[in-house]
């Protein structure tokens, strides 16, 4: 796919960058957007049962996917969100028992690379295994996908 790469940058760190055609404030605004929006269905195949974010550092965040009829809970906290530019937050699935899975750190970045393009780079880790920062990737990707048609629709 034009404008898109993929790359573990440590053998347990996830990288992505994705181009978009539009001014980095434009990318934020729709990225903060998309992703409280209550029509969003998470990436293909993984519909959003439901979301909540206080989207500010030290806020938390909490959405449930549902997979195979399976709900697939998930958590964090804001670290960082400055706007344009960064926005960064705790992710940690919640197990079966209750409990908070192993936890990595996401960190999205946001550069005008050009007038009208912005690269949209985001980084996860560290996984305990390359099969989860693999799995992570698959689904990131799905969503950077979902992300793109909504930045299109709302251009």
């Amino acid at each position: 796919m034009p404008g898109t790469s993929s790359s573990a940058t440590d053998d347990c760190v996830l990288t992505i960058r994705r181009i978009f055609d539009a001014p980095r404030e434009q990318v934020w605004s729709a990225w903060i957007a998309f992703n409280h929006a209550k029509h969003f269905d998470g990436p293909l195949g993984h519909p959003m049962k439901s979301m909540r974010s206080d989207l500010r550092a030290g806020g938390k965040w909490r959405n449930v996917m549902r997979y195979e009829g399976k709900e697939l809970p998930q958590d964090g906290v804001y670290r960082e969100v400055k706007a344009p530019e960064v926005l960064s937050f705790t992710f940690a699935w919640e197990q079966p028992d209750g409990t908070r899975g192993h936890e990595t750190l996401v960190t999205l970045t946001f550069e005008e690379i050009a007038r009208g393009k912005t690269q949209l780079t985001l980084q996860q880790g560290v996984f305990e295994t390359t099969q989860s920062r693999d799995g992570h990737r698959s689904g990131w990707n799905r969503a950077l996908d979902a992300f793109a048609d909504f930045l299109s629709q709302h251009q």
